[in-house]
This record gives structure tokens, sequence and C-alpha cells, in this order.
């Protein structure tokens, strides 16, 4: 799937001088010799992101592939080991714990190893994207030369590497090769695993969301903890190598983003040093997985259709890449990262008591953190009814609970409405329309029967945060392509841009008129106490914890 030729290896001899301490350098302090070469890292706003985390060794990347080379200096340091017997992993092909065999064999998976995780501040070579993770190795083929494709004729070995990495505590799965038939067993593994998996879209050039297009696989499925990536060029293109010659695929219904995937200096596993020339989707499919790794640093329990949802919506859209990939953009490490930043919702808050809030779905991580911040009460002791739709009354209640914790809603307000006396939310929805959140429809009434749209969702709750942070939340673009020119577009956006909302399925769409449900309420409010930790508003919950 990522057919490379390995251009001139960069040697002792050639070795550029170290970085000069530009602002940017000197801000992360990357002393990597070869970084001023890895433009890929710049274009995926990755030194931006390791202010937030440069990983935690006890996150797991595993790369299903070749092996990788345990002689390459820029990798020490960098592998997982076995508890009880030290590997890095297992070769499923020889049935050993010894998963490299030579640079010939193991170039490809060495390249990817690098791009994902090479370590930073060594004063050797590259940077890695997450380069304080740990690779565990799932060695699944061997190549046949420097120009193979990795094209798997059986799924026995990868399905059987899949199952045993997430067995020994793999945190992400990267499947940076693909095959052309599709397997009922591929498929199971990948949903059964329940940790973000990534794969490389492959270099046929064709649409992968038209079934008249040759398929790659698992690339074409459409799984909830399943993102594709395609390869872009030096000018943010689709990557082609040339005419009749190899390019990404890409697909809006099958590839999520895409990352730059053309030229990009990796360890050259067979000249001991580093090559520039590694051109394909295998080499922008690391980049998305070590994202995904970064982001399982510092969120350990996010759901892992969350992280993917995240990494998707994140992207930094592109008119090259709209029609191309369900983004319609490139991976931005930097927003991903802040996206799944959870200061207010902790992953180690207790669990919420609702037998009926589904542990595997999107929404559970943000049911807890409301039912923990007492936002957010269940219809029932046990049960919370996450289908059940959100009224105006209800939102209100919902939001007069945000504000009494950055501090004191005013006593006694006025009667706002002429149509909320008999609703038991009367003393919320007159508070907030004393705030300036709840505004009506101009004649008097509230409605607080009627439902909650998305796009008075994001107004309500842009407003609170405005009023805790006593500013204006504004954005300098527009997110959505639905949202243009609607009375909520300024909200709507301003919401994206804090984070509050992440789009519907389809993250250029927001859908403003779709009516709100309960879980997707409990994720706006739980994105809403995030975003007010993030902008110093001090959050203090009533009862003790």
């Amino acid at each position: 799937m990522a057919a490379v030729a390995v251009f001139a290896a960069v040697t002792s001899s050639t070795a550029p001088a170290a970085a000069q301490s530009d602002d940017e350098v000197a801000t992360f302090d990357v002393d990597d010799p070869y970084f001023e070469y890895q433009d890929h890292l710049r274009t995926i706003r990755a030194p931006e992101a390791w202010t937030i985390t440069r990983g935690d060794p006890e996150v797991t990347l595993a790369i299903v592939d070749t092996g990788v080379s345990d002689e390459h200096r820029d990798l020490r340091g960098a592998f997982w080991s076995h508890p009880t017997n030290g590997g890095a992993g297992y070769d499923h092909l020889r049935r050993s714990r010894d998963t490299y065999v030579s640079g010939e064999v193991d170039w490809h998976g060495t390249a990817i190893a690098g791009i994902a995780a090479a370590r930073a501040n060594d004063g050797y070579g590259i940077s890695g994207v997450a380069p304080e993770v740990s690779v565990m190795v799932r060695r699944i083929y061997a190549s046949e030369d420097e120009f193979s494709s990795p094209v798997l004729e059986g799924y026995g070995d990868a399905v059987a590497a899949i199952y045993g990495a997430a067995a020994e505590g793999a945190d992400v799965i990267l499947l940076p090769w693909g095959g052309t038939r599709p397997n009922a067993d591929l498929v199971r593994a990948i949903r059964d695993v329940g940790v973000p998996v990534v794969a490389a879209a492959g270099n046929d050039g064709v649409d992968l969301s038209q079934s008249s297009s040759p398929r790659r696989y698992p690339a074409a499925y459409e799984l909830s903890n399943l993102v594709t990536v395609a390869a872009t060029d030096g000018d943010g293109a689709l990557w082609r190598e040339g005419e009749s010659a190899p390019a990404s695929n890409y697909g809006v219904d099958s590839v999520g983003l895409a990352a730059p995937g053309a030229s990009i200096l990796a360890p050259d596993a067979v000249t001991g040093s580093h090559s520039f020339g590694f051109s394909g989707t295998s080499y922008a499919a690391p980049q998305v997985a070590a994202a995904l790794a970064l982001g399982r640093s510092i969120a350990p329990n996010a759901p892992a259709a969350e992280l993917v949802g995240e990494v998707v919506r994140s992207a930094r859209r592109s008119g090259a890449l709209r029609g191309k990939v369900t983004s319609g953009g490139v991976l931005d490490v930097q927003a991903f990262l802040r996206g799944v930043q959870r200061p207010a919702c902790d992953p180690f808050l207790p669990p919420a008591p609702f037998v009926d809030v589904d542990r595997s779905g999107a929404h559970y991580f943000n049911v807890d953190c409301v039912s923990f911040w007492e936002v957010a009460r269940g219809v029932a002791e046990d049960r919370f009814a996450p289908d059940r739709q959100v009224t105006r009354a209800q939102m209100a209640s919902f939001l007069t609970r945000v504000i009494a914790l950055a501090g004191e809603l005013p006593e006694d307000p006025p009667d706002a409405f002429t149509d909320d006396d008999t609703s038991t939310h009367v003393a919320a929805i007159d508070a907030l329309a004393a705030l300036g959140i709840a505004q009506g429809d101009g004649d008097g009434r509230f409605s607080p029967d009627g439902t909650v749209t998305r796009a008075q969702m994001a107004s309500f709750v842009v407003r609170t945060v405005e009023l805790l942070t006593d500013r204006p939340a504004v954005s300098d673009r527009t997110w959505f392509d639905d949202v243009q020119g609607t009375a909520h577009e300024r909200t709507i956006n301003a919401a994206r841009e804090l984070t509050i909302t992440l789009g519907s399925s389809e993250p250029r769409l927001f859908e403003p008129g779709r009516t709100t449900r309960r879980d997707h309420m409990a994720s706006f409010l739980a994105r809403t106490l995030d975003a007010l930790r993030r902008e110093g508003v001090p959050l203090t919950r009533s009862s003790s914890s």
C-alpha cells in the first residue's frame, strides 16, 4: 500500500548544522539536528502541540507492519517492553518475541516507527510526532525490497496481531497496509479491541467511497474507532508521485483526514541513518496514530470513538481536500489536543450510576462529568434517559447549575415570561432572563415545553461562557457549511472554537435545526465546564467529592 523509493540517505558527512535557535525551536527546546528538515511536523503543528504533551511512556502505540530496527539510534528507548520477557512485541511470521530480522526486510516498519516516535532532544536525527510514547512491534510481513508495496493477501496474522496488541495493553493500533478483499474477521478485530485504530488509505489514486473503485481494506471500512488517513504533498493537495504513478487514495465517506506524505524524512534501517523520499499514505498514517497516542496521554479514559472523532473534527480545513476526505482537512495536532483536554471532566471521575447509558458509546464520559458536577441529574435514581429530548425549561435548570458552580444566581428575579408560571423550572428560567441568557421569542413567551435545537443549545452555552468570563467568545472562521447566514452563526462558530461542540457525525455540518437529546446535552455541558476551566473560571462543586 505504500511503495516507496528510498532516496539519498542523510549521512554524517551531509548532516546539516544544528537547528538555529529561532523563536519556534527555542520555545520547544528541540536539539535534533534534522528537525529543520521535518516540514511535516510544522504542517501538522506538532511543535505547538508539544507545549501540551510529548507523550507518556505508559501509552503504547502498536505498529502492525514489518519489524522495526532495534539498532537504529533514533529509536533507542522508544520500545515497549514485555513485562516478563522484555520483548518489544511479537513476530507473527516466525512466532517469536524477536521482532527484527534486518534492515532489508524491516525498513518499512522502521521508517514508520521513527515518524511516529523517534526520540526527541537527544542531539541526534529527527523527532517523532509523539517522541515520548512507547512503540510495540507486531511483525506480520517482510518487505521483499525497497520498492515492495505492503499489500496483504491474507489477514490471519493481522487479525492475531490486532487482538494480541490489545491484549498486551496497546492504546493505539496502526495498520499502515491494506488488502484487496473484505474480511469479516478483520472488521470484528478492529471493532472489538476498543482502542483507536489507524489505517493508511492506500496509494491507488482512487475514491474509496465509490463502490465501483478498487477497494483497500481496512481503509474502506467505516467503524467508530477506525480512522483512515490520506497523504498530501508539499502544497497541501492529495499526494501523487507523478503521472501513471502511485497516488493517495481518498474518499469523503471513508477517509477521515489527511497528513503530509511526500518525501518524509525518517530513519533508514538499511543505511542506519535517515532518508528523504518516504512517500505515501503509510507515512501519513503514523502521524495521526502518534497524535492519537498524545491524546491518550492526556485523556487516558476517553472513549476511542471520541478520540477518533476529535482528530477528524479538529483537522485544519483546506480547499484542496474539500470533498476528498471527511474532515476536508489535514491533521492539526495542537487543535486535537486542545479538543481532548478535560480540565473539569477529570478522567478519573467516578462513573455515573445510570444503567441506561451505553459505556461503549461516545457520550458516557460526559454523562459521568455532568453527573459528578451535579449539573444534570437522572430522571430516576438509576436512569438518565439518554435518548429523551431536552426541553427549553430543562435547559434553563441545567445552565443555572453551571452558573452556580462559578458564582451566585440573582435572588428573586422578576417574572420574565407569560407562559412559564406552571413550570417547575420557572425560577431557573427567570434567573437566566435576568442574566441576559434566556431571551424568549420577543412576545413575552419562553415556550418552556419546546425542544432545544442544536443551534439554540450553542447560543445558550456560549452566552453562559461569556457571562462567566466577562468577555465575548469569538471565532475568526466559519467551521460548518450549514450555519452561514443563520441567526445563530456567531455563537455556533464560537462554540466550536471553544470545542464545546464538535459538529455532527459529518464534521463539516452542524445540523443547527436538529433537536438535542439528553446524552448530546451532556456532551455540550461537559465541554462547557472544560472550556470554563481553560478560560480560568474557578468551579466549585457544592457537594463534597
